[in-house]
């Protein structure tokens, strides 16, 4: 019975080339932006002649709480060591998809490069449409995006948590929010 079926969701499973990797790629996010990219950026250094080794989120553990646990044991079972952490141990280097100043805070490696925002280049602000063009342009400090993702729905937020943040919007004039 392949894994997946037995525990009912999808697993990525993860796989390490050779030994050791010299560069260890981990995705906290389980999007196909992310991953789609980070594929990208794993084959790039591949084809350079790393030895890239790409972890990946295996369960939601927030839904699936006793489900971790259970693909441990299965998976232990079947490898006698666990790959990740000998991994990570060996590699040179470890990108982290995730922006350094909003990712939660932790005792980190000098080895970790954070690789979050790697896609923002300058040359795309030039193709921005003249409206936005206008917003930021006449906004005296600057612009934030506001943006819950594909998953989360601000229709379906309660009334208070919006007025929360209209509320903070307001005490900022200076920045212009979008």
């Amino acid at each position: 019975m392949h894994l997946s079926t037995f525990l009912g969701v999808v697993v990525v499973v993860f796989c390490t080339f050779g030994h050791a990797a010299n560069v260890v790629v981990i995705n906290p996010y389980v999007s196909h932006s992310h991953f789609a990219f980070l594929v990208k950026l794993t084959v790039i250094l591949a084809d350079e002649g790393h030895k890239m080794t790409m972890i990946v989120n295996e369960l939601d553990t927030s839904k699936f709480a006793p489900l971790p646990k259970k693909a441990r044991v299965i998976i232990r079972s079947k490898f006698s060591s666990n790959p990740i952490i000998i991994s990570v141990g060996h590699a040179r280097f470890t990108f982290l998809n995730t922006e350094e100043h909003m990712d939660f805070p932790r005792p980190i490696s000098h080895k970790v490069i954070y690789v979050g925002v790697i896609t923002v280049s300058n040359s795309s602000a030039d193709d921005l449409p003249e409206d936005y063009k206008q917003i930021f342009d006449s906004s005296k400090k600057g612009a934030v995006l506001v943006s819950f993702g594909s998953v989360a729905k601000s229709e379906t937020m309660p009334s208070k948590l919006k007025e929360s943040f209209l509320d903070m919007f307001a005490a900022f004039p200076e920045i212009s929010f979008i």
